[in-house]
């Protein structure tokens, strides 16, 4: 399962010996805040549910947000495209 800092591209703490690492990260999911964690996944991003299950292992809120309507001008058409529809809302 990848680690949050590998999923969001945050620091990778190369200085932090392996072991300290995991007990940080060990540490972190232990962490009883009241915070939420807010992920916007855009069209075409690299992020896949696979990687978001490490989310799971946490015990903060968080909310996964996905595109359902854009309209975006294309220098390659000259134009605005759509993609979706708002009635999905």
């Amino acid at each position: 399962m990848p680690q949050i800092t590998q999923l969001f591209g945050f620091p990778t703490y190369d200085d932090i010996e392996e072991e300290n690492l995991k007990q940080l990260y060990e540490t972190c999911r232990m962490i009883k805040a009241n915070y939420k964690i807010i992920v916007s996944i855009l069209e075409d991003s690299s992020i896949t549910k696979e990687k978001l299950r490490c989310l799971q292992s946490y015990s903060m809120s968080f909310e996964i947000l996905k595109t359902v309507y854009k309209r975006e001008f294309s220098v390659w058409t000259n134009s605005k495209e759509k993609m979706g529809s708002l009635d999905d809302l």
